[in-house]
């Protein structure tokens, strides 16, 4: 397991080399309108640590993870889906998780955290949109991450570059997804997006 990491943060390394041919800036930053029938998840990232390394998302369709794209600092991107209960999973040196039920119409946001020192694990943290959270649509904080992410797309090589780790994840999956699915529900709480957290 310690191995596939590695080899998994290698890509990682060398993929925040070239982050500008990977993900691209999206031409028109203001997210367009969101289908009636669908849902739409935004990625965020920004912080003043853990900058060297991206974070690789998936989502987990099927019991097997889906790449959907790479955040690097100071980035953000959407995917729209169909309602209803998805899970979402970072790569970084460790593997975390994130479930959620989500309605139609609505947009959710998620801040990928970078934990610990150099910070190359990555949480995924819901915006809430009342009580408590380490993120809530009330505060600052939410509003200065937003102004300070650019919208981004993946390009063709994000695509391909998901492809050639696919391997590595796969393996590493089937470690962490059993613990994960075997958490209690107080330790999966802060990592699972409520339906009414959209807005």
């Amino acid at each position: 397991m310690r191995k596939l990491v590695f080899l998994f943060l290698i890509g990682l390394t060398q993929l925040t080399g070239c982050a500008g041919q990977m993900m691209l800036s999206a031409k028109n930053q203001t997210l367009p309108s969101l289908s009636p029938e669908k849902s739409r998840v935004v990625f965020m990232r920004s912080a003043f640590h853990g900058t060297i390394v991206s974070a690789g998302l998936y989502e987990v369709i099927s019991e097997q993870p889906k790449f959907i794209g790479v955040l690097a600092n100071n980035n953000k991107f959407f995917i729209d889906m169909v309602p209803g209960k998805h899970d979402f999973m970072s790569v970084g040196a460790s593997v975390r998780f994130l479930q959620g039920s989500f309605e139609a119409g609505k947009t959710y946001y998620v801040v990928a955290t970078p934990r610990g020192w150099p910070g190359i694990n990555f949480s995924l943290n819901p915006v809430r949109s009342s009580g408590d959270g380490k993120f809530n649509f009330n505060t600052p904080e939410y509003n200065t991450i937003v102004a300070d992410t650019v919208l981004v797309i993946a390009s063709p090589e994000a695509t391909k570059w998901g492809s050639e780790m696919q391997d590595s994840v796969n393996n590493g999956f089937k470690v962490e997804w059993p613990i994960w699915k075997d958490k209690p529900d107080t330790f999966k709480a802060p990592f699972t997006i409520q339906s009414s957290d959209g807005i």
